[in-house]
């Protein structure tokens, strides 16, 4: 085998799908599956496209939500949980 493959990335095709309307579904599935694996109903997401990409944030919706994440890392453990 040849050790000379080449590869060329196709950089307007990237940026492409970094802020198409498919990345904006996938972005919106993994934070509901983030809101879900917390056990809680208290969090929004909101998904919004930036110059170079879609992005996703996933908040607490209440004080009780907000002192859980606090207390217990609750946010971080759910995405560890999603990665999985």
């Amino acid at each position: 085998m040849a050790n000379n493959f080449k590869f060329k990335l196709n950089s307007k095709g990237v940026k492409d799908l970094m802020k198409s309307n498919r990345m904006q579904s996938i972005c919106q599935e993994n934070a509901n599956s983030i809101i879900s694996a917390t056990g809680r109903t208290d969090y929004k997401s909101s998904v919004f496209r930036s110059a170079t990409r879609v992005n996703v944030n996933v908040k607490p919706d209440s004080d009780e939500a907000y002192k859980d994440i606090m207390d217990n890392n609750t946010l971080e453990k759910a995405i560890q949980m999603v990665r999985k």
